[in-house]
């Protein structure tokens, strides 16, 4: 393998950290996600899903 092709293998491959701003948007999303999940009334959503996709077809 020459060198410029290891190069090119390596960095479409390498991990990237992610900037401060990702972080604080990705904090702020997973806030949000668990404020929602707390407040939804889980008892009653309807887990019939046999009854869903015969509503679909």
């Amino acid at each position: 393998m020459k060198i410029t092709k290891f190069i090119e293998y390596y960095t479409n491959f390498r991990k990237r950290f992610p900037t401060l701003k990702e972080l604080e948007r990705r904090t702020i999303r997973e806030k949000q996600l668990i404020k929602e999940v707390s407040e939804a009334e889980l008892d009653d959503i309807d887990w019939n899903t046999k009854k869903d996709k015969n509503d679909k077809v």
